[in-house]
């Protein structure tokens, strides 16, 4: 499922979850209880909040921007139960993402080389399809031969299994073993002819797409390793999430493994925060980040996390987790909770792109103005 826009002013950036967004903003209080007031009035407040946080820097600089996605950390008994009461609600809050255009003729390079790329790829299909036509005659009168020889053995197995079927079952009942191995021996003679031409035509139509299988394997290459040049030199993906379950690390496709942040960074106001650099490679995964649950890059080559409230001092493998997260009485819908349930009681940044650029954005951001917001 998808609700990103299919085209959008920044293409190839990554364009806005326009669907997700519109209904995030559209969330009324219901007589589900999927939804109570204070916290949608808190989730309003602090989209004002962050956008114009965004929006201050970015005017600062001259930069363009944009919302990408949002969204609602909740727990998933909010959606199960119905009518459920306030006080047992669990802690809830946005997450919300932005994309910065940080550098506009690098945008337009990234534009230019999109379009000659899409004409790249148009070549390689019509290059194949007239090699195909081209080759039509011939192809086809190859495909026909090797499919005449294997009707042909294919007939002649059959003629054989006539002929020798009486004997055959008489030698299993008399448990004769040099008869049976005489007829197996007969058929596996047919058979290997048989599977001789049936590969032979595999190797044909195999040799045939060689060249496009190549050619586009090439091509996707291109396509993810200048994509995430481009991305890195013209933008940046800030996240702001509050009362989420876990902040997570990155994770290597390849290996399955977590990405650990190397570096510690001094920011004033948080309580702690760290830079990643993603050395996995790029592998087979998507490189557009157009799925519905995408508010962040995929594969991202820097990451600056920045912790905000109390976090957990566990080496919790896949992230960092909020510290209210790790007593039971804080999660689940099916106790009183000590704190309602709007009330933002951590805060996470993340900020994608390269490492020059992450440092230059958290110097400009207002921090001790993010950390004020925990508690509220």
């Amino acid at each position: 499922m998808r609700a990103q826009s299919p085209d959008c002013e920044f293409k190839p950036a990554d364009c806005p979850h326009t669907d997700e967004i519109e209904k995030a903003m559209a969330a009324k209080p219901d007589e589900s209880g999927e939804f109570n007031k204070p916290e949608l009035d808190k989730m309003t407040a602090h989209r004002a909040f962050f956008t114009q946080a965004i929006q201050r820097i970015c005017e600062r600089q001259h930069w363009k921007w944009y919302e990408f996605n949002e969204g609602r950390n909740e727990d998933v008994c909010v959606v199960k139960i119905d009518k459920l009461t306030d006080s047992k609600r669990p802690p809830t809050g946005i997450i919300i993402s932005y994309i910065i255009i940080l550098d506009k003729e690098t945008l337009a390079a990234w534009q230019q080389w999109n379009e000659a790329y899409k004409e790249k790829v148009a070549n390689t299909m019509d290059a194949f399809n007239q090699s195909q036509e081209k080759n039509q005659a011939s192809n086809a009168a190859e495909d026909s031969k090797t499919n005449d020889s294997i009707n042909y053995y294919s007939n002649l197995m059959a003629q054989y299994m006539q002929a020798h079927g009486t004997q055959y079952a008489k030698d299993l009942q008399q448990n004769n073993q040099k008869g049976i191995d005489t007829y197996q021996k007969g058929l596996d003679v047919i058979q290997k002819r048989i599977n001789d031409f049936t590969a032979r035509g595999s190797h044909a139509n195999a040799a045939r797409f060689a060249g496009l299988t190549e050619q586009t394997t090439k091509n996707h290459d291109e396509q993810k390793r200048e994509t995430v040049r481009f991305r890195d030199g013209a933008t940046l993906l800030v996240r702001f999430s509050v009362n989420e379950m876990v902040s997570e690390f990155l994770n290597d496709p390849a290996t399955g493994n977590t990405l650990k942040p190397q570096k510690k960074l001094a920011v004033p106001g948080s309580t702690e925060a760290y830079l990643l650099h993603n050395a996995a490679t790029l592998g087979n995964d998507p490189i557009r980040s157009d799925a519905v649950a995408d508010f962040g890059y995929k594969h991202p080559t820097d990451v600056g996390f920045l912790y905000f409230g109390k976090w957990a001092a566990d080496n919790y493998e896949y992230g960092r987790r909020p510290a209210f997260r790790l007593n039971e009485a804080n999660n689940g819908c099916h106790v009183e909770k000590p704190v309602r349930s709007d009330v933002a009681q951590s805060l996470s940044v993340c900020i994608e792109g390269r490492e020059k650029n992450i440092r230059q954005f958290i110097t400009l951001m207002d921090t001790q103005e993010l950390a004020a917001i925990v508690g509220k």
